[in-house]
């Protein structure tokens, strides 16, 4: 289970995996998108962007345990990222 601490790392990673011009733009453009849509039910294509974006398995496992744990708070953190409202 995560705790606080792992949510604040992948709060970084997500962060930096959406606003970064560094990053792997197809993979940053899925996860604008699934944000904008303003449904957590577009979490897969969320997760699929990010895992387009890192490369680094401990930063992978920590954000699908974070997934796991509750998709509504990671997919929020997405989309403040971007500066979108929560859902």
């Amino acid at each position: 289970m995560a705790d606080e601490n792992t949510w604040g790392r992948v709060k970084s990673d997500v962060d930096w995996s959406m606003t970064n011009p560094g990053a792997d733009s197809a993979g940053q453009q899925m996860m604008c998108d699934a944000a904008r849509r303003g449904n957590v039910n577009f979490m897969g294509e969320f997760k699929n962007g990010f895992h387009k974006v890192q490369s680094d398995t401990g930063v992978l496992a920590e954000f699908d345990d974070c997934a796991q744990q509750n998709q509504g708070r990671l997919y929020n953190i997405g989309r403040a990222a971007i500066n979108l409202p929560p859902v």
